[in-house]
């Protein structure tokens, strides 16, 4: 069913005036997690959705963003309960319940179709409960948008050359748009290093086999491309273990577990639990454009600028 929504929106989108990327596209985040999130003492830099109900303790969110009361820097498609943290530039918008302790929006306020408890804590901005349908955009369409994304990606021909150099992955490419490695899961768990070396400004996409992957903590280390042009697609992985990264993960159907350390880039999971860190390195889309012109980084289906 999500696949034929995202298909009558890519006809769509091929009528419409523009399908470019704006304020509810996947890029704009920094966290995006189709179902639900647990998650305790850590930050994420940038701005965080969460389709189904969302669970933070010891959390802080948006430090690297430019304040903005405007903007939903939490969007939450069920509820929210969040203690002892902050959210530092922006609003919090849900479609549910709300439950604050010892939380401080320091710019923003709150928005959602529930209730809105507030205990101790701090909130700069107004505070909207039973608000009707405030959400940006529907989750739902979301999902099916970037499930078929990463099945599309993950079935593009690799133009780049991969190699086991002494238990170090090096991926090699000499396209000056876009190169394209396939890796399976096997083997980049298993690595100590990643080296890429490709054209600059070149965009990587790196597609990993597997339905069980981690990605590891490893030495990542990029000649001609950095964290803003690399994605790791795993397109097969229905769970995947979090332990570093330079780039953005794409992993619509896992379940991802984020123990310790810290990911520069968009981490794009179906659920999220752990403790690692999440930092600003938004994709700079240079993916190939998917049917009826969509790209990586359009807004999503069913956001008011989009096709409806």
């Amino acid at each position: 069913m999500q696949k034929q929504i995202v298909s009558s929106v890519f006809a769509a989108c091929a009528l419409a005036a523009t399908c470019a990327a704006g304020d509810n596209s996947v890029c704009q985040y920094n966290l995006f997690v189709l179902g639900n999130s647990t998650a305790q003492y850590s930050n994420v830099q940038g701005r965080v959705g969460v389709g189904g109900n969302a669970i933070y303790t010891g959390y802080d969110f948006g430090s690297q963003l430019t304040a903005n009361s405007n903007r939903n820097d939490i969007v939450v498609g069920g509820n929210l309960t969040f203690s002892n943290g902050q959210v530092e530039k922006g609003s919090v918008v849900a479609n549910g319940k709300v439950s604050f302790t010892n939380v401080t929006l320091v710019e923003g306020g709150i928005t959602a179709t529930g209730s809105i408890s507030l205990t101790n804590g701090q909130v700069n901005g107004s505070v909207n409960p039973h608000a009707i349908n405030p959400m940006p955009f529907s989750f739902y369409q979301a999902a099916g948008f970037l499930q078929t994304a990463s099945s599309a990606y993950g079935a593009l021909t690799a133009n780049g050359t991969t190699a086991n150099q002494w238990g170090g992955l090096s991926l090699t490419g000499t396209d000056p748009k876009l190169n394209i490695f396939t890796v399976t899961s096997t083997l980049l768990q298993s690595v100590w290093g990643v080296q890429i070396d490709v054209p600059s400004g070149s965009t990587v996409l790196i597609n990993v086999s597997g339905v069980a992957a981690t990605q590891p903590n490893a030495g990542y280390n990029y000649t001609g491309t950095d964290a803003n042009h690399v994605l790791f697609n795993y397109f097969q992985a229905s769970t995947l273990q979090l332990n570093a990264g330079q780039g953005t993960v794409l992993a619509p159907f896992a379940d991802i577990t984020f123990p310790y350390g810290a990911v520069n880039g968009t981490v794009i999971g179906n659920s999220f639990t752990g403790n690692g860190q999440v930092n600003l390195a938004g994709f700079v889309d240079g993916l190939p454009a998917l049917p009826g012109g969509y790209n990586f980084c359009s807004d999503f289906p069913g956001s008011p600028s989009m096709p409806q």
